[in-house]
């Protein structure tokens, strides 16, 4: 042997088949208590005035700090169309963007055609607005 493979070899004779390591000693180890983090066991450091240190539990289950905020008052839409007007626009939103996704190669796939239909009847997309917003889309490309 030259001094290179002594070098990377086992240290001393290595392991030999018969012997084991002793799990013992690393059975009760918490890495939580080794890194200095609360755990079964672990005592918190305490402050001088006999205060347990940042427990993160309490401050989350504890008093309701949202109390302090008064509930916004709901905006009453006077006018229905308005509303019916906005949820159109999130749905045609919504659908742009599903365009935008499959029309990514401009090559639309059967499977992408099909979900574009589903997708139309799911957000009461009449075929003839599929067509403008198609135009829409195109023209920005």
């Amino acid at each position: 042997m030259t001094e290179d493979d002594d070098e990377f070899g086992p240290p001393g004779d290595g392991l030999e088949m018969g012997s084991t390591i002793d799990s013992e000693t690393h059975e009760d180890v918490d890495p939580f208590e080794e890194l200095g983090i609360g755990s079964r066991g672990h005592k918190a450091p305490t402050n001088n005035d006999g205060n347990r240190g940042y427990d993160a539990l309490s401050d989350l289950m504890g008093e309701d700090d949202d109390s302090d905020f008064q509930p916004l008052e709901e905006i009453q839409n006077t006018n229905p169309d308005a509303l019916i007007n906005d949820e159109m626009k999130g749905a045609e939103s919504t659908y742009v963007m599903l365009l935008q996704t499959v029309w990514v190669d401009g090559i639309l796939d059967p499977a992408e055609v099909r979900l574009l239909a589903k997708k139309r009847v799911e957000l009461d997309i009449s075929f003839d607005r599929h067509l403008e917003l198609v135009e829409e889309l195109i023209g920005r490309i």
